[in-house]
Order: structure tokens, then sequence, then C-alpha cells
């Protein structure tokens, strides 16, 4: 079984690793060529982007998730797929067509730009589309126990798309630059990687789902789907809040380098992101199979990989942080580090916890994800408050790790207490 997790894990990890590195060299891009201001302002519509896909990638496609992993170990029927897919796709319709009537309430940035234009806001709305059809996609291709192939398109095709298609359009007049040819690079790459992502999963589907009759069973999806997109949203904003309220509270240099951080320690813990890819399908097809054994050496294997896997990145920026910042940035990019060495602290606590959220949410337990986040989610917000105005993106990330290392800390205990998994790095059994 450790064989075959690591085989599984390592090729998502190397998927994910080189999409972290491309993306992460569209971030070295991006600053050079629009500076903090500018970098800084493409991290705040990304993430509107995503907070804005969480009913759709995190809800509906949670449950489509489990309904394929179900069929795949012949505890469910691909009608019940084939119908969670096409009500998936007419929500992201109805997501995309919100967004588009409400363009003034996610274009408010702090940067000083004001409203982008209609156009930019068509172009985003694309975005919007394709990014909630891979969510859906790859809810199924992970199912059915294909994650690489599933992580291909979006994490490492589409970065280097983006970053191609912004240096060509850049290239003539780098001074001229704006964020407009950073949105019309994204939506490009993004169609593209649609189309590449549905015709992997034409070859990938087994022939049960394509001749399968679509079956609804809405009032059971729509409750479900509520509470996960609920959750995952209050997840989702937990993990933001920092940037979203620093965004308002300081100036978007700050923002800029607040970005840079950010994504130095998304590599952090590309380790960490990969291996839920792989443990959200393993842990769904334990509980469907009563493996308890299986299922709590998977999550202590999964969490202690995870954790060594992350610890060489705060070691080389804890020593040599400052140089390399410089070196990739420019100078003034500097200042990037000091809230990076926290972030960098909580990617070694997320690791050291392990997948207590993911356990719980394929132990349909995601009700009592809720409270919890909720409670981090507003520990957050005051936290960033309070500290922002006086110690700047630094207070950001202090209050980030604070608060969700606290949330790790609840859902480790609420898993080991409620479901009988210890799902830290620790070997302690409950008996």
């Amino acid at each position: 079984m450790r064989r075959s997790l690591i085989i599984a894990g390592g090729g998502v990890a190397l998927v994910r690793l080189a999409g972290m590195a491309a993306g992460f060299a569209l971030t070295v891009a991006l600053a050079r060529v629009l500076g903090p201001v500018g970098v800084g302002g493409y991290g705040y519509i990304v993430m509107l982007l995503g907070l804005a896909t969480v009913p759709v990638n995190n809800g509906w496609a949670t449950i489509l998730l489990r309904a394929v992993s179900s069929a795949s170990s012949n505890r469910g029927n691909w009608g019940e797929v084939a119908g969670l897919m096409r009500w998936g796709v007419a929500l992201a319709l109805a997501v995309t067509t919100t967004f588009i009537l409400v363009p003034g309430l996610l274009f408010l940035g702090p940067w000083g730009q004001g409203l982008l234009g209609y156009t930019a806001i068509a172009l985003l709305s694309c975005v919007l589309f394709f990014d909630q059809l891979s969510g859906l996609r790859l809810a199924v291709l992970r199912g059915l126990n294909h994650p690489v192939w599933g992580q291909i398109p979006e994490m490492l095709l589409r970065p280097l798309l983006i970053l191609g298609i912004f240096l060509g359009l850049t290239a003539f007049h780098p001074d001229e630059a704006t964020l407009f040819e950073a949105f019309v690079a994204l939506v490009v790459a993004s169609g593209l990687t649609a189309v590449i992502g549905g015709t992997i999963l034409w070859r990938k589907s087994p022939s049960a789902l394509s001749a399968a009759k679509a079956e609804t069973r809405m009032r059971i999806w729509r409750g479900s789907a509520l509470v996960l997109a609920g959750n995952a949203g209050l997840v989702v904003l937990n993990a933001q809040i920092d940037f979203l309220v620093l965004g308002v509270l300081a100036t978007p240099e700050n923002l800029g380098h607040y970005r840079v951080a950010m994504q130095i320690a998304l590599l952090s813990g590309f380790a960490y992101t990969a291996l839920n890819m792989i443990a959200m399908q393993r842990f769904a097809y334990f509980f469907a199979s009563e493996a308890q054994d299986d299922l709590q050496k998977s999550a202590t294997f999964l969490a202690q990989l995870a954790f060594v896997c992350t610890l060489p990145l705060p070691v080389l920026f804890l020593f040599w942080g400052e140089p390399i910042l410089v070196a990739l940035f420019g100078l003034g990019f500097e200042a990037a580090l000091q809230p990076l060495i926290f972030l960098l602290g909580l990617q070694v606590v997320n690791a050291a916890a392990g997948f207590a959220h993911s356990i719980l949410v394929m132990a349909h337990r995601e009700n009592l994800v809720l409270p919890t986040t909720l409670v981090a989610a507003f520990l957050n917000a005051l936290l960033c408050i309070v500290l922002i105005p006086l110690y700047g993106s630094q207070g950001a990330a202090i209050s980030s790790l604070i608060s969700l290392s606290l949330w790790n800390l609840a859902l480790v205990l609420i898993t080991y207490r409620l479901v009988f998994i210890n799902t830290s790095i620790f070997r302690i059994e409950r008996y």
C-alpha cells in the first residue's frame, strides 16, 4: 500500500511542483514587468476568482468525487455521476452569470485603478467558467484514480501558457504593460487548457459512464453541496483573509510584497497540496470499503511524507532569504522576507497536522468542520484588523499563523475523537 501511495503521490507531486515552479516564474515576470502594484493587483483578482469558484469546485465537485469513487468501488452507480456532471455545468453557468451581473463588487481593488471595464470583466468571466469546468473534470479523474492526468492541464500547462503569452504580449513594450495584458494571457491559456482537459477526460472515462442515463437527486445533492460549499468557502476565506484585509488596510506595495511571500510559501507546501489530491480519493475508498486500519496507516504515512517535504524551503529562506529575494524579484522585494518566514512556519504546521479536513469530508462529517472554521475565520479577521495597521504585511502573516494553526489543531482533535483516526505525524492510535 505504501508503494502505491508513494507512486501516486510522487506523480501528482512532480506535476504540482513543476506547475508551482511555472506559477512562480509567472510571479517573477509580473513583478519585474508590472512592479509590486501590478503583481499585487493580479493576485487580488485571482483570489477573488478563486472565491467565486467555491460553490462548484469545493461544493458540487466534492459530491461528484464521492460519487465517482463509490461507483468505481462497485458501491454506487454511474447514472448519479452523469447527473452530477450535467447539473454541475448548469451551476457553473449560474455562477458565471452572477459574476457578470455584479462586477463592481469584484473589482474595487486596492491598487488604485478602480473598475477595470467591461472588456476585462468579460475576459475574467470566461476564466471563471473554465475554472469551474476544470474543478468538475478534476473531481471525476481523481475519483477514477487518475490524479496526475487531472492535474496536468491546469496545474502545469496553464501557468506555462500564461507566462508565454504574457511575455509575448509585453516583449516589445514592457514599460507600457498593464494588468489588461495579464488578463488576456489568463483567458487564452484557460481556454486552451479547458480543451486539453476535456480531451483527457473523454479518453479516461469508462464506457459505463458514457452509457449511463443521468439521474437527478437534487434534494440530497443540494443540501450536501450547500454544507460542503459553506465549509470550503470558510476554509478558502480563512486562508485568504489576510491578503483580503491587507488589500484594504495596507498600501499596494505591501500587497505586492505579500503576494510574493504567499507564492514562495505555496512552493513549500506543494507536497501537502499534492498528497491531499491522493488522500481524498484514498480516504473515500477506505470509508466505502470499511477498511479502518488501512485508513489510519494511510493518514499517518501521508502526513509524515508531507511534513518531510515541507521542511527544506523554511530552512533555506531562514538563513539566505534576503539575497534570494533580491536576486529573483529585484531591489525592494526584500521586504517580503518578514511575512514569508511566518507563512513558511504555517506550512510546517499544516503538514504536521495531516489531512483531518479531508477525512471529515470523506466521512460525511463535514458539518463538524463548519463551526470550527467559522471561529478560526473570525479570529483571523480580528487579528488582521488589529495587527496589520501596526506591523503591515508581517501582521497579516502572524494572524494567519495563529488562527490557522489553532484551526488545524481543533480538526485533528475532532477527527481523533469522533472518527477514531489520528491524522497527525505522531503515531497515537485510539483503542
